[in-house]
Formats: structure tokens, sequence, C-alpha cells
């Protein structure tokens, strides 16, 4: 028998609601395990979409830079003739002008004496004096010797000047060449800088995106973990609060009892009373 302190169904009515408690409480946590894994997944996906991206934007990168790079070097290939060529002239001119010494100036003689130019003009100015004299019977005569010597002279000088002037000319083509050839270098290096500059955009784009995605992930588990601490504490105190009522609902029913009981025994005490007087 059970006692008459005994708060049975108070305690069992507050164990069964404690238990749905538990239950719900677990169910509350699974709903938010599979939130926070889903969240998580798609985050995972936006890194992937992400990085991608950067692969992507970066190929593309690549290829233009390889693009430009190969058309500014053809570019400067371009010059490199004309830059040769003024070299050798601007080398010639300066040997002409005496700047590399003696030495020099009689290679700048010898390389205008031995040019077709000066050459073809002596042969046929020559050829033609000698014709001429022939024709007057003045061929062997010192007149003609003076009239070729005259012819030479002026032949020369004439001759040297436009060799010289040419030799400025292909000197001028070779700085034109040169100024290409540094455009195209200085395209380069912008190029260069830009790709260096564009490239590291491009890997500090990913590396925001990615810190704010571990971000998100972080407070994703914080919230899980916060939301998951809250319900557990709420289900505390409730449970805590349940089992109180559960007690104190025991408590009452055997005070309730005992009550019942001791007003028995007094009624019957009075009877009893009164029959024996």
């Amino acid at each position: 028998m059970a006692s008459i302190f005994s708060g049975k169904g108070g305690r069992q009515a507050s164990m069964e609601e404690n238990k749905q408690l538990m239950t719900g409480l677990k169910g509350a946590g699974e709903a938010l395990e599979l939130g926070k894994n889903i969240a998580a997944n798609y985050l995972n996906k936006n890194q992937g979409i992400y990085e991608n991206a950067y692969n992507n934007a970066q190929g593309l990168l690549d290829s233009a830079y390889g693009s430009a790079q190969s058309q500014l070097k053809g570019a400067a290939d371009t010059y490199n003739p004309f830059y040769n060529t003024g070299m050798q002239a601007n080398t010639a001119y300066a040997n002409a002008m005496g700047l590399n010494g003696a030495e020099g100036y009689a290679q700048a003689m010898q390389d205008f004496r031995t040019g077709p130019g000066y050459q073809f003009m002596m042969d046929q100015g020559v050829d033609a004096l000698n014709r001429s004299a022939a024709a007057r019977g003045s061929l062997a005569s010192g007149n003609n010797t003076v009239d070729i010597l005259k012819y030479a002279q002026g032949t020369a000088d004439q001759t040297y000047s436009n060799y010289l002037s040419n030799l400025n000319n292909m000197t001028n083509t070779g700085m034109q060449a040169a100024n290409g050839i540094a455009n195209a270098n200085q395209g380069l290096a912008s190029l260069a800088m830009n790709y260096g500059n564009q490239g590291a955009q491009l890997a500090q784009g990913l590396g925001d995106r990615l810190g704010g995605l571990n971000s998100a992930l972080a407070n994703n588990e914080l919230g899980f973990s916060q939301q998951l601490a809250q319900n557990t504490l709420n289900v505390s105190d409730k449970m805590a609060e349940n089992t109180g009522q559960g007690y104190m609902a025991g408590q009452q029913a055997a005070s309730n009892r005992f009550g019942a009981i001791m007003g028995g025994i007094q009624t019957g005490a009075s009877i009893l009373g009164a029959m024996m007087l």
C-alpha cells in the first residue's frame, strides 16, 4: 500500500512531461544539426565556385598576357634589322668624323672608296674623259691627266658628302628603331606590372571570399552551439519546474489525505466521547 505521504500521480505526470521535453530537445537538436550541415554544405559549394572562378580568371589573364607579350616581342623584333644597320652606320659615321682616331678614319676612307657608288661614278667619269680625249687625239696628254685628277677630286668631294649624309640618315633610322624597341620593352614592362597587379587582385579577392566563407562557417557553428545550449537550458529549467511542481502536487495530495484521516479520527473521537457521557 502506498504511503500517505507519497505523490505518485503528480510525480508520474512530471516525469512524463519531462520525458516529452527530452524528446522535443532531441528533435530540436537534430533539426539544428541538419540545418547547420545544410548551411555548411552550401558554404562549401560556394568555396568551390569561388575557386573555379579564380582559376578561370587567372587562365584568361595568363592567356591575355601571353598574347600581348608575344605581340610586343614581335614588334620589337621587327625593329632589330634597322637597329643593327643603324648601329653599323653610326660606327662608320663616327669613323668618318674622326671620332675613333686615325685607325677609324682610315677605315672610313677604305669603306668609302670601296663603296659601289663612288667606284661606279669614278669609272663612268674617267671613261667619259678618256673617250673625249681620244676623240681629240689627246688621250695620252697631260691635259687629260689633269682633267681626270680634277674629276676624281670633285667626285670624291661630292660623293663623300653624300656618303656622310647617307650614314647620318641610316643612323637616324637606327635611332628610331631603338626608340621602337625601347617602347616595346616599356610596353612589356608595363604589361608585366599589370599582370602582377591583376594577379594579386585576383588572389586577394579569392582570399577575401574564402575568409568570408570561413567566417560564415564559424558563425554557423557558433550559432548552432548557442541555440543548442539555449534549448538545453530552457528544457532543463522547464524540467526542474515540472519536477518541483510534481513533488509539490504529491505533497499537497499527501497533506490532503493526512488531513482527511486526522479529521476522521477527530470526528470518531468526538462521537466516542459523546457516547461515554
